[in-house]
């Protein structure tokens, strides 16, 4: 077989193994193997100190679990020609890295070559030679062995997916080069109890794949490469394969990178494939169905995207739930984002503290101009709060939140409660609107978390940003159909402080310091007119954090859910 002959030579330093839970995959000795009497060996390249596993006996997997599983599991099989696992490039850094995105990860050590029957420095002189079919000769035998081994890990992981607090069908399997081959062959092999519901084989060797057929429910796949890799050539021609059969499947081909890149950076095109793979992942199949869950949701009844949600419901626990319904930001450019929720780990946050997660879509500024964002917002929490019984949802507490434009929407539906339509200088604007069955029902909401909002369009380029917002084509320009600063009526009536009033509900605030998009000020300004109304307002302000990041990350995450417990509760 055409091995990564990069694993073997040059690979990434490995990370040091911290200390996880070991899992023999059979009671006994696995079937097949049973008279097998060498022992596995491990050790570690000087020159790139590389953990190399050989003589694999007995099959184990290693699990990684995050500290807030998402419900989302992966199999991971490290390649090295069936003669070897490269532990730390191909295995455990990618378990550590879908670890710290919710993932729960298992790294697989699968039953290989033994010594005696051929060595890895032969296997290499074979690769520079080009002797492919002495290595696919030898390794027959142990691939069967090997895809057995990938099977029954699907199978322990699925049998034992509530003591991993993971999703029974949510359990994929990705692969290296060899654990590539391994991963193929486990896609067309498996069985009903050993179907996989996702399946990434990397930069796989395709020759030695077993199974002809691409099976009628196959689950989706995966495929990664580089261009410059001979070893992996035989890639286009299985995602045709899939392709004809009429199944899911992607394929990602690089320019550069060579073979057995795995997880390491090498300034090249290759460099943060893995979170390809994750967005793949999470658009295949979410990484917060985790519980019950309704998807796309006409909360309208118009058929389009912008009016569109999804409720999702805590993992195995009983109701009826609080709800926080999450808005996006996308400059109010974006009319179909609501799966963002979940993208940097807010929602699931939110689902573990026990909250039902309604995430919507609104309609974006090319779509219509403001109000119809919040006109939106406002059916969306109305159509919660008429179906709440159906949706197993407490509506005697209904939180919003959102950050960027949905921060700014979020403030806006806290503001305007119970205000339905707003005149200036005779100038009446309609905040409520007519959208959906249920417009004798409230939006009222219990509570607000604005994450870097902007609130008065007016002043914004004054206080701070390194962005022109005053100018024609600027989020906000667009937002209202004309530059802000020839709109001014529309930027007060688009300003959630216009409508402060001491009967808002309670909000949390926080915005980085170091914001040069929506500057901290807008922020400041909303927090001092809300407390000076005698509003319930805390502000935090977050050194060094710019407009996301350093922002939305767990410290603050946990900010939020606290300040929601705390409201809930009263």
């Amino acid at each position: 077989m055409k091995l990564i002959a990069a694993a073997l030579l040059s690979i990434t330093c490995f990370s040091i193994i911290y200390s996880q839970q070991v899992i023999q995959l059979y009671p006994g000795p696995a079937p097949g193997s049973e008279t097998w009497s060498h022992k596995e060996k491990s050790d570690t390249n000087k020159s790139t100190n590389q953990v190399m596993v050989t003589n694999v006996v007995v099959p184990t997997m290693t699990l990684f679990k995050p500290k807030m599983p998402n419900g989302m599991s992966v199999i991971i099989c490290p390649g090295g020609a069936f003669r070897a696992l490269t532990m730390g490039n191909e295995g455990t850094d990618v378990a550590r890295f879908l670890m710290n995105k919710g993932i729960t990860a298992f790294v697989l050590k699968y039953r290989l070559v033994p010594e005696q029957y051929d060595s890895i420095q032969q296997t290499f002189q074979d690769i520079q030679t080009g002797n492919f079919h002495r290595i696919d000769s030898i390794n027959r035998p142990f691939v069967t062995m090997a895809v057995a081994d990938g099977l029954e890990a699907i199978r322990y992981v699925r049998r034992h997916a509530t003591e991993f607090g993971i999703h029974p069908q949510r359990i994929g399997i990705m692969g290296f080069s060899a654990g590539g081959t391994l991963t193929a062959s486990v896609a067309q092999t498996y069985s009903p109890d050993s179907r996989p519901d996702f399946v990434a084989p990397i930069y796989a060797y395709c020759p030695a794949i077993l199974g002809e057929q691409v099976p009628s429910n196959a689950p989706p796949l995966f495929l990664l490469f580089s261009e410059n890799d001979n070893i992996a050539d035989g890639n286009p021609a299985f995602y045709q394969k899939w392709k004809s059969a009429g199944k899911p499947v992607e394929m990602h081909v690089y320019p550069d990178g060579g073979h057995g890149f795995g997880i390491r950076k090498q300034g090249m095109s290759t460099d943060k494939w893995e979170e390809r793979l994750v967005d793949w992942m999470y658009y295949q199949f979410p990484r917060q169905e985790i519980g019950v869950n309704w998807k796309d949701i006409d909360y309208v009844g118009d058929s389009i995207i912008g009016h569109r949600l999804d409720i999702h419901l805590p993992f195995n626990t009983s109701g009826p739930f609080p709800v926080v319904l999450a808005i996006y930001g996308s400059a109010w450019f974006s009319n179909a984002a609501k799966a963002n929720v979940f993208r940097e780990g807010m929602g699931q946050k939110l689902l573990h503290a026990g909250y039902a997660v309604v995430s919507i879509n609104h309609r974006s500024s090319r779509d219509a101009k403001f109000p119809a964002q919040i006109q939106d917002v406002k059916a969306a929490i109305r159509f919660i709060r008429a179906n709440a019984k159906f949706y197993n949802i407490d509506s005697s507490f209904i939180g919003i939140t959102g950050w960027s434009s949905g921060g700014h929407l979020s403030a806006l539906a806290g503001t305007t409660n119970q205000i339905k339509k707003y005149t200036i200088d005779q100038e009446e604007i309609d905040l409520e609107g007519q959208l959906g069955k249920f417009n004798q029902t409230s939006s009222r909401v219990s509570a607000v978390v604005d994450w870097y909002g902007p609130t008065d369009f007016l002043i914004i380029d004054s206080c701070g940003s390194v962005f022109q917002h005053n100018g024609l084509y600027s989020p906000e320009s667009f937002l209202l159909g004309g530059p802000i600063q020839e709109n001014k009526i529309k930027a007060t009536f688009a300003n959630p402080i216009t409508y402060i009033h001491k009967t808002n509900p309670p909000f949390l605030i926080l915005h980085g310091d170091k914001d040069g998009d929506v500057p901290p000020c807008q922020s400041s300004l909303l927090h001092e007119r809300l407390k000076k109304a005698i509003v319930s307002s805390e502000l935090v302000l977050v050194p060094g954090a710019g407009h996301g990041p350093g922002l939305l990350i767990d410290s603050n995450f946990d900010k939020m859910v606290s300040f929601f417990n705390g409201q809930s509760k009263k």
